[in-house]
């Protein structure tokens, strides 16, 4: 009976927490919409200083890495006491505790996730932006660029689509004036961190299902595995997308140094 009234209890937390993130993602998405991805009226025209930008993304990516790590560790507490409610009596006060730790732990990734999202797409925006005032046309503006990454279905390939014209075209332009950069910005690696990046959104499609159609231990025991799974996952992407940012920055700092050799010309 213990273990029924923490399923229960257990279901209706996750589908309240889906409603409420639902509701806090339209809402923050507007607010990155109109106050994070606009480019200020009198800086149009300009280019913009990314290398902050970059810096912070790195960071908030290193965090996303630490809180999977976490993450997978509470997985395995939970996977210990899942396990032994299947052999052996467990007392309420440890499945309220797991209760407990899973709760607080899920707020603090929600928050570590959306300030990772943010900086991510400052720094996405940006380059992408520089990247329109260097070449005569791009395929979108920079403003649908970063909303790309929010609409279902086009979320799939559309940020990769981008990424690619990105690493190419400013590629193009470095090799004009310096040949010896030829392969600083490998489209291989985007090719790897696009395999993982839908990989990661198709775990993510399946737990949303699993997660409203919870009914037994073996079910939660399921989830538990498919989250730990979806963790390794996460991490292999956070360190590709770390790759990706880096070396894109490092390519942006010698795009700079171009525009200051014309400068003193």
């Amino acid at each position: 009976m213990q273990v029924l009234i923490f399923l229960l209890s257990l279901k209706s937390s996750l589908i309240i927490f889906i409603f409420v993130s639902n509701y806090e993602y339209i809402s923050r998405t507007k607010l990155i919409m109109t106050n994070t991805l606009i480019e200020p009226t009198e800086t149009q025209g300009m280019l913009r200083p990314n290398t902050k930008q970059a810096e912070n993304a790195i960071i908030g990516l290193k965090c996303v890495l630490i809180m999977e790590f976490v993450s997978i560790f509470f997985l395995y507490l939970e996977y210990s006491l899942l396990s032994s409610v299947s052999s052996k009596p467990t007392s309420e006060e440890a499945i309220n505790a797991n209760y407990d730790q899973q709760q607080f732990f899920s707020i603090i990734s929600l928050f570590v996730y959306f300030i990772s999202i943010v900086t991510f797409l400052k720094w996405f925006r940006r380059a992408y932006y520089n990247l329109g005032i260097r070449v005569s046309s791009l395929s979108c503006s920079n403003i649908r660029a970063a909303i790309s990454w929010f609409i279902p279905i086009v979320s799939i390939y559309k940020p990769y689509q981008i990424l690619k014209e990105m690493y190419r075209k400013t590629n193009y332009l470095l090799v004009q004036r310096y040949p010896e950069t030829e392969g600083i910005l490998p489209m291989k690696l985007l090719h790897v961190w696009w395999f993982f990046y839908i990989v990661l959104n198709i775990i993510a499609f399946i737990l949303t299902y699993l997660y409203l159609n919870i009914d037994s231990v073996k079910d939660i025991l399921t989830i538990n595995g498919i989250n730990t799974a979806f963790s390794l996952v996460n991490i292999s992407l956070s360190i590709l997308t770390i790759k990706v940012v880096r070396r894109y920055a490092e390519a942006e700092r010698l795009m700079a140094r171009i525009r200051d050799e014309n400068n003193e010309i």
